[in-house]
């Protein structure tokens, strides 16, 4: 079972991807697409990148299918989590990139909002969708 669901999230990763470089070639946007490299030795928004003139996009995809729906959770972005989110890492991954014209840096995450303590720090917007049609946070 330990490896059907890392192919499940690899599935998902791949789909999302698909989506991201489709909008890109829908708006006519000459872009180039770098899918799971690492800019650099600490590069933790390597799922994804996408640039073009206008600037450097990033993504960051994480899945997690288990039976409840994974809400985000404080113990998620610690250094002791297996998710690799640790939020001191996410910070030095985009304040060391030696490209400083990143205009969208994020990460999509197949989760649940916060249910903890996470509601009260997080500014949790919907005003950049990520999917369209959809409502997304």
């Amino acid at each position: 079972m330990g490896l059907y669901t890392a192919h499940e999230g690899y599935e998902y990763q791949d789909l999302l991807t698909a989506y991201f470089i489709l909008v890109w070639i829908l708006e006519d946007e000459e872009s180039t697409f770098y899918i799971d490299k690492k800019e650099f030795d600490s590069d933790r928004f390597d799922d994804l990148t996408i640039r073009n003139n206008k600037g450097l996009y990033k993504r960051q995809i994480k899945y997690s299918n288990s039976e409840i729906s994974h809400s985000l959770k404080k113990e998620d972005l610690s250094s002791d989590s297996s998710c690799n989110l640790a939020i001191d890492e996410l910070f030095n991954s985009w304040n060391k990139h030696p490209d400083k014209n990143i205009l969208d840096i994020r990460l999509c995450l197949a989760w649940n909002e916060p249910k903890d303590e996470l509601l009260n720090i997080l500014d949790i917007q919907n005003n950049q969708k990520t999917f369209i049609n959809h409502d997304t946070k």
